[in-house]
């Protein structure tokens, strides 16, 4: 038996049994969310997103391990790689539709620097640039980069979600490590992000006085908002931001209906009609809007 046959004999079924399990998932939605329930407390809310984001990484490997045995005889891998921490099943779609492998996790959710090392020796090339997409994951990411042997570390800090999108959107495979660190850095600095939650307890943050449970609004990290609506928090910020910007995305989690997203735009069209606004589901539980403006 040759060398591909050795390949690719065990691989095929994987590819199959990938399929089969996020159809198996998909189909078995119910009864998971509601041993999710039963389990471990988790709300409606709450456990779809992670079905929803499980079914897509079975689909997702499915396609890659089919992808990699049928690459033509000699064929090359790309020079440069890259991971990001990402979570929301829809920023995790739109990050691998860009080339790039994923770490689960984000705020609340820091991934280890193993977790990080894993991902990136994971990846074929041998440069691999990280994008740690939150400022308390920049220092587990340096740490992977100290410690790796066997691929070549490159931290590009970014700290938001979104600044890690404007860099994926710059990634090209084809490039030198050299040459895409700018371009992808150029990319995050030209995207703006704004999260809006909950405030989990009364503080004075930023020299507001935040009560626990009103809606706060966070630009790159920064507090800018707090009071009224999640809605008006989003339309408010981007009102108060908005220079020559041409593109807004919302990202929204489980809790947004899709009348209230219909609302947003609405408003936001009203207010800002020189921008260009897409929604997308699948935001991070802790979000009800993640928006980028670009």
């Amino acid at each position: 038996m040759g060398t591909d046959a050795t390949i690719i004999t065990p691989v095929r079924p994987s590819i199959t049994l990938n399929w089969a399990v996020a159809g198996r998932m998909e189909a078995e939605r119910g009864h998971t969310l509601a041993v999710m329930a039963h389990e471990a407390a988790k709300t409606i809310a709450e456990g779809d997103p992670e079905v929803s984001e499980a079914v897509d990484f079975a689909r997702y490997y499915a396609d890659a391990i089919d992808r990699l045995v049928d690459r033509p005889s000699g064929a090359r891998f790309a020079p440069t790689g890259v991971v990001a921490v990402v979570s929301g099943y829809g920023l995790v779609k739109v990050y691998r539709s860009l080339g790039v492998r994923i770490i689960s996790g984000g705020q609340t959710q820091n991934p280890s620097v193993q977790d990080i090392l894993d991902a990136a020796n994971s990846v074929e090339s041998d440069d691999v640039i990280v994008l740690p997409n939150n400022k308390n994951v920049i220092m587990a990411a340096q740490k992977a980069a100290e410690l790796s042997t066997d691929k070549r570390l490159h931290v590009l800090p970014t700290k938001t979600l979104g600044q890690g999108l404007g860099a994926a959107l710059a990634f090209m495979p084809s490039m030198s490590v050299n040459d895409l660190l700018p371009a992808m850095l150029e990319g995050a600095n030209r995207v703006l992000t704004f999260e809006v939650t909950h405030a989990s307890r009364t503080t004075t943050l930023e020299g507001r006085e935040i009560v626990e449970g009103e809606v706060i609004g966070l630009r790159d990290d920064t507090l800018i908002y707090n009071g009224g609506t999640s809605e008006d928090a989003v339309v408010e910020m981007l009102k108060g931001s908005y220079t020559t910007q041409e593109i807004v995305t919302i990202f929204t989690n489980a809790s947004v209906t899709a009348a209230q997203a219909e609302g947003l735009v609405s408003r936001v069209n009203a207010a800002l009609p020189q921008l260009s606004v897409e929604v997308r589901t699948g935001g991070p539980d802790l979000y009800e809007y993640l928006v980028t403006l670009e």
